[in-house]
């Protein structure tokens, strides 16, 4: 993804085809954008695709001050993103994004120039593309009381965590995942 991002329409189009360009130009018309909108969510905001880089990069960044704060800042940058449409790379976003989280604003340039977090967010990228086979989000992997886990990716209904949750506690599934 180019630094400066790319129109959503675009995106959508070279990924997805004619219908993933349709499915851009109405997001809150689609399977994801209804079940957002039944929990009070808006997903009409987002124009552009943009690089998520610095984002990943202060989120990083937010875990090391606190589990607490990072959950805090997902929820603000997702707000911004999808309902907003707001570019989630700008620094001047991710300041205000941070403040909102109840971080220090002033560190936002740092963290997102900094090369130790850039590697952590590299390796980490590399390592959910590679070792675990994530191309997408969301991405959902939800373990059972025995240790199996099965993995979900995309948006998904209520009722399909509800089966996944039964097939991983039923008596006569687990040993067999």
């Amino acid at each position: 993804m180019p630094e400066e991002g790319i129109p959503q329409e675009q995106y959508y189009r070279e990924k997805f085809g004619e219908q993933g360009a349709a499915m851009a130009r109405n997001m809150n018309g689609t399977r994801f954008g209804k079940m957002g909108t039944a929990l009070g969510l808006n997903f009409g905001g987002v124009k552009k695709a943009v690089n998520t880089k610095r984002s990943h990069m202060l989120m990083e960044w937010a875990a090391d001050q606190s589990l607490e704060k990072q959950h805090s800042l997902a929820e603000v940058l997702f707000k911004y993103h999808f309902s907003e449409g707001r570019d989630v790379n700008a620094v001047d976003t991710l300041v205000l994004a941070a403040e909102e989280a109840g971080l220090d604003g002033q560190k936002v340039q740092e963290a997102v120039e900094d090369r130790n977090i850039r590697s952590r967010v590299d390796t980490l990228l590399m390592g959910a593309k590679t070792v675990r086979g994530i191309s997408g989000v969301p991405h959902f992997e939800v373990s059972g009381p025995d240790g199996a886990a099965l993995q979900l990716s995309g948006a998904q209904p209520p009722d399909t965590f509800v089966h996944v949750f039964k097939r991983l506690t039923s008596k006569e599934a687990q040993g067999q995942l």
